[in-house]
Parts: structure tokens; C-alpha cells; sequence
């Protein structure tokens, strides 16, 4: 078996990285979760309800947690199954990465929409301030991750990775501009 290149090598281990960090953020955040419902009961009613009106968006419910492990896991499976140069990895690798820049713009999009509209937020001068840095963070977050990525996705798809799946050198279609040699030009 030839050895495997490093692009191939580094697009396994993010995608390993990135299910690892997927598990661990769902788990972390439902715990979280748990904890300021726990603490929200012992607020008064009103207080109560402006403030989980406020930060709702943030929390993360058992079912949602149960479906971010389960993206998580399988992301696992498939950073290993490219480090072991299985024949559908590469493109399973390529969905993923289309399926997280996805995620990522509208996902990114709509937090950012719903701090900036402040539909449902309360008002006042306290709460003013904290949307406008919760949109900040969420505009940074959605460039930062839309970034990683477009070089997740650019991994899966260049040549050197496409030749370690046993893919021809010449594509029919424009790939990206790794994907170019001499003798295309």
C-alpha cells in the first residue's frame, strides 16, 4: 500500500477532531442547559420568563444533544474511515464538508437575524448591549466556521486527495485550483 498523503491525513484527523469537539460541545451544552433551568426555577415569574426569553435560542434540549452526538459519531467514523483510504470516505468527506458550510451560513445567519431583529428579546438597556455583542460573536463565529469549512471542503476535493481514493488525475469539471497540473494548462 502506497503511503498516505498528508492532505488526506489532515482532512481525516479534522473530521475525527471536529465529531470528538461535536460530542463533546452537545454534551457540555445540554449539562449547561440542565444547570440554568435548574437555576431559573428559583427565580420569580416575571424575571423568569424574560430571561429564558432571552437566552433561549442559546440553550440546547436532550433531543437536539442526542442528534449532535449522533453527527458527531458519525463524523468520527468517517475521519476514520478516510485515514484508512476507504472508497466512499472521500466522498462521504465531500457532503460533509458541503452539509457544515451549509449548516454553518444559514445556521450562522439565522442567530445573527434573530439577535439583530431582536424579535422576542427584551428591551432595555442591559439587554441592548448584550445582543449587540451576541451578534458580533455570531457574525465572527459564522465567518471563522464558514472558513474551516471551505478548506474542509477544499481538502476533499483536490487532486491529491481525489488520486489517493483512486480517482483519475483529469476531472471533467472545474475543481479547485489544486486540482490543475501542467499538463492541464
Amino acid at each position: 500500500m502506497d503511503e498516505r498523503p498528508g492532505r488526506v491525513t489532515l482532512l481525516g484527523w479534522v473530521l475525527i477532531l471536529i465529531g470528538i469537539s461535536e460530542v463533546v460541545n452537545a454534551l457540555k451544552s445540554h449539562l449547561k442547559t440542565r444547570e440554568v433551568f435548574g437555576a431559573l426555577g428559583s427565580l420569580p415569574d416575571g424575571t423568569r420568563g424574560t430571561l429564558l426569553t432571552f437566552i433561549q435560542p442559546l440553550l440546547t434540549p436532550a433531543g437536539e444533544a442526542m442528534v449532535l452526538v449522533a453527527v458527531g459519531g458519525c463524523m468520527i467514523l468517517l475521519g476514520i474511515s478516510v485515514l484508512r483510504l476507504r472508497p466512499w470516505a472521500r466522498v462521504g468527506a465531500e457532503c460533509a464538508a458541503w452539509l457544515l458550510l451549509a449548516s454553518v451560513i444559514v445556521g450562522g445567519g439565522w442567530v445573527s437575524w434573530k439577535l439583530a431583529c431582536g424579535s422576542g428579546q427584551p428591551s432595555g438597556p442591559p439587554f441592548r448591549g448584550m445582543a449587540l455583542v451576541l451578534l458580533v460573536a455570531a457574525a465572527v463565529a459564522t465567518v471563522v466556521h464558514a472558513a474551516a469549512a471551505a478548506g474542509l471542503l477544499w481538502l476533499a476535493r483536490c487532486r491529491v486527495t481525489r488520486e489517493a481514493f483512486g480517482k483519475p488525475d483529469r476531472v471533467t469539471h472545474a475543481g479547485p485550483p489544486c486540482a490543475l497540473s501542467e499538463s492541464d494548462n
